[in-house]
């Protein structure tokens, strides 16, 4: 009764931990995840401010270019407007190049939520197998000591029979034999 009770508390203590620690993995997956997001949000953010910076830096560059030139000259206007694509397409790939790292970093936090999960995962595997572990050896523990009462009663029980034959052979040696014939 004891061994069954001891692993009836070991079981019960193995669902609580598998419990708890499922919580904390989908806890560490949730928060990772979250974190990955708003780094992401903060690069979007960021990388849409650069670009607009950049796209105002090409506007103001056109505008010098333009005023330094003389207004009828085809030329000059086709440097500003060369100017402009320029620092146009400079802000185009910093907001590109932005909007990559965030992707890239939402993937790469991603990727850590998946294997936190998938360590948890395998810690819960091996926990299972160790709690299996013990509960065969209480199993095993019973069995021998119910093997061994078994025994020690199987002794005991020889034992008093054993007395009792030599005390009814006793009690018959003591009584006196009366021949039927005599």
């Amino acid at each position: 009764a004891a061994v069954a009770a001891a692993a009836e508390r070991a079981a019960n203590a193995a669902a609580r931990a598998r419990g708890a620690r499922a919580f904390a993995a989908a806890e560490a997956a949730r928060v990772v995840a979250a974190d990955a997001l708003r780094n992401a949000a903060v690069r979007h953010a960021r990388a849409q401010a650069a670009a607009a910076e950049v796209a105002e830096a090409a506007v103001l560059a056109a505008a010098v270019v333009s005023a330094m030139q003389d207004r009828d000259d085809p030329e000059a206007s086709l440097a500003a407007l060369r100017v402009a694509a320029t620092v146009s397409a400079a802000a185009d790939a910093m907001a590109q190049r932005t909007a990559d790292a965030a992707d890239s970093a939402e993937s790469a936090a991603a990727a850590v939520a998946a294997h936190v999960a998938s360590t948890v995962s395998a810690v819960d595997v091996e926990f299972e197998s160790e709690v299996a572990a013990a509960a065969y050896a209480l199993k095993d523990l019973s069995v021998v000591a119910a093997q061994r009462a078994a025994a020690e009663t199987r002794a005991r029980a020889a034992g008093v029979a054993l007395a009792a034959r030599q005390a009814a052979a006793a009690v018959d040696g003591a009584r006196p034999h009366l021949d039927p014939l005599a």
